[in-house]
């Protein structure tokens, strides 16, 4: 069995990688362009389609006319995702 050279990636950790890319480009760049957030975390845009869809829905994220940005409830959640995160990498998880 061939394995992959890219290690799985959980649902968390996709969800996590989007929204700091997210956070990423609109501190480095000024906004958070779909594309850019796209190659940044990864995804193909099947997938990244699907993800932003569920993030949008969930009052996550936002789009206006200078990109993705994350909402007050999207950074609560962000907040709190790193926290969990953290706490599943001190007991030797990964994700």
């Amino acid at each position: 069995m061939k394995r992959s050279k890219f290690p799985y990636r959980s649902r968390l950790k996709i969800l996590y990688d989007i929204i700091e890319s997210i956070v990423y480009l609109n501190l480095h760049e000024g906004r958070a362009r779909p594309t850019r957030v796209m190659y940044l975390s990864n995804l193909s845009y099947d997938r990244f389609t699907e993800y932003i869809s569920e993030l949008k829905n969930k009052g996550i994220i936002c789009e206006d006319e200078n990109g993705l940005n994350l909402t007050e409830k999207g950074k609560k959640f962000r907040m709190e995702l790193r926290r969990i995160l953290n706490a599943l990498r001190a007991f030797g998880f990964e994700f």
